[in-house]
């Protein structure tokens, strides 16, 4: 006869909680159990007032840490972590420390077996406050024909205070706002934008808003016209003869590119008057029909006109491109 179905008959009870209990030391021992691991963790490092950090070689550090399973899991709720107080004295430059395991903080269970790297070099410089003028940075080019005069660019506040590393802030001639583009532009505009930020700048307690405001113009051009004609403009009833010395005139003038462009197709109207003057020698100032868009940069000359004797009527002569009075006529 075979025993062991009795054995299962038996005190059934009792032999289950036994083997529950069995199963959970089990657990417990196994969850007990000594293990190892890598783990990366952040290097924090603590600064005297009066010093910034310029650069350190390892920001984080490679560490093996050891214990239970069961503690090694709730290191990831309680990470380990690594903080290094840099003393009053430090001195300026380079600065070398060790670290230790001293200066790491672990959950319960679990111990360092070893850091990598065990060095870490930093450079210290000393923390000054400095006001810096502000400067818009620009970028991109406004719509065909149109320019940002730089001189005229604006910014409120034109200076902040900015406290930072001594060595990169007395190299600094001015703090730069963040991108404000020009991208088709063609009339001023508004724009709120931020500071750039500076390498090693200590944190503002409050961010630091600058109002920029742009000019948006017309691109200027500067033109020479050659040897401009000369009119003589008298009155339809006069037959006196007129003549103007010199004849021709060089003219400088400026203004907008589609200004002077319909300038050149259209041309211009210089002349003198010399209605009601009798026969003789005058010295008289030159006139010019400008568009509204286009100035005068050059002195106007003063043109010679001299008036001969009585004449024939001549043949009316066209009219000049330009406006002109109805009882004015060109002179010969």
């Amino acid at each position: 006869m075979n025993p062991l179905p009795s054995f299962f008959r038996h005190n059934v009870l009792l032999k289950g909680i036994s083997l529950a209990l069995a199963i959970v030391v089990w657990a417990y021992i196994v969850g007990e159990q000594t293990q190892e691991t890598e783990v990366t963790v952040p290097l924090q490092i603590k600064l005297p007032e009066d010093r910034t950090l310029v650069s350190q070689t390892h920001d984080a550090l490679f560490v093996a840490i050891r214990g239970s399973r069961s503690a090694i899991d709730r290191a990831d709720a309680r990470p380990v972590t690594c903080v290094y107080s840099i003393g009053k004295e430090a001195p300026v430059g380079q600065y070398v420390f060790e670290i230790t395991r001293d200066h790491f903080r672990t959950p319960p269970g679990v111990w360092i077996v070893s850091v990598k790297p065990s060095v870490v070099t930093v450079e210290l410089d000393r923390l000054i406050t400095k006001r810096l003028p502000v400067k818009a940075r620009l970028y991109g080019k406004p719509a065909e024909g149109y320019q940002v005069p730089g001189d005229k660019v604006r910014v409120n506040p034109d200076a902040v205070l900015v406290t930072g590393p001594e060595g990169v802030l007395n190299k600094l001639e001015h703090v730069l706002t963040q991108d404000v583009s020009v991208v088709g532009q063609t009339r001023p505009f508004f724009r709120q934008v931020e500071l750039e930020p500076i390498p090693g700048e200590k944190k503002r307690e409050e961010e630091v808003l600058v109002d920029v405001t742009v000019p948006v113009e017309p691109v200027v051009l500067r033109e020479t016209l050659k040897e401009i004609p000369v009119r003589v403009l008298a009155s339809g009833r006069s037959a006196l003869l007129a003549q103007a010395d010199p004849e021709k005139v060089d003219l400088v003038v400026s203004g907008s590119e589609k200004a002077i462009q319909d300038l050149r197709a259209n041309g211009l109207l210089a002349y003198v008057e010399v209605v009601g003057l009798q026969k003789g020698r005058y010295e008289l100032p030159l006139k010019l029909v400008l568009p509204p868009e286009v100035t005068l940069i050059s002195n106007l000359p003063v043109i010679t006109v001299t008036r001969g004797q009585d004449l024939a009527a001549p043949p009316p002569a066209p009219p000049p491109a330009g406006p002109v009075s109805p009882d004015i006529k060109l002179g010969e």
